[in-house]
């Protein structure tokens, strides 16, 4: 192995080094996404058993059916309610930006990176025209493009500015949100048989005043009694 890497070029040992460090930075990135996924679905498991407590614990749930069937109701109520919210702040946000374009006199721009864009924040480079050099027989990036474009702030683009962040943040809480719906459907398929079993046993009322007569005659989650006779010695 070290009589190939004497053989090496300069070029080619820090492609090698640059290469390995990326490769451990996309390990660790991809370790923290799954880390962060599994917590996520924990976080919408317990909010499905949060928002089944009521219906488990009133007896109303007979069956694993019917558990998964309110389960998913549920979860899809939980969405439609979070997403009035986010629907809300979209019509504000196009209502902000027809304001600010009825001052300007013309439809905002948001991309335009002369003087009244959000991309003015951003430098542009000439793609076509990358430098490259040859590893190992490839042809690689060996530096950063032409910058044709440079950044600066614009006076005239700060109602841009703040379009674009607040538009971000809706479309990123507008994605947490389809996510945790998915999510919480994919929880209640895979383990509503789990839950549903685990329920039935840790909730278990004396009270079933308010369920319908026919829950409290079907003996669904009422306490066994103990027969409490005497027994008489022969």
């Amino acid at each position: 192995m070290i009589p190939i890497l004497v053989k090496l070029s300069e070029n080619e040992k820090r492609f090698l080094v640059v290469l390995f460090f990326i490769i451990i930075i996309l390990l660790y990135v991809f370790g923290l996404i799954y880390e962060a996924v599994v917590k996520f679905m924990a976080r919408q498991g317990e909010d499905i058993g949060r928002l089944m407590a009521t219906q488990v614990d009133s007896g109303f749930i007979s069956s694993l059916n019917q558990f998964k069937k309110n389960a998913m109701r549920k979860s899809r109520l939980e969405f439609y309610k979070q997403f009035s919210k986010t629907f809300l702040a979209i019509i504000i946000w196009f209502a902000i930006y027809g304001t600010i374009s009825i001052f300007y006199g013309h439809w905002l721009n948001l991309f335009d990176q002369a003087e009244e864009g959000f991309t003015t924040l951003f430098y542009t480079f000439d793609l076509a025209n990358v430098p490259t050099t040859k590893i190992f027989g490839l042809t690689i990036i060996s530096d950063f493009p032409p910058v044709v474009h440079q950044a600066f702030f614009s006076v005239k683009a700060i109602p841009s500015y703040f379009l674009a962040l607040s538009g971000l943040i809706i479309v990123i809480i507008f994605a947490v949100q389809v996510l945790g719906y998915l999510a919480r459907t994919i929880f209640v398929m895979q383990h509503s048989k789990k839950m549903f079993t685990r329920d039935l046993k840790e909730y278990k009322l004396s009270d079933l005043s308010a369920a319908p007569a026919s829950l409290q005659e079907s003996g669904i989650n009422v306490p066994e009694k103990k027969d409490t006779t005497p027994v008489v010695p022969k």
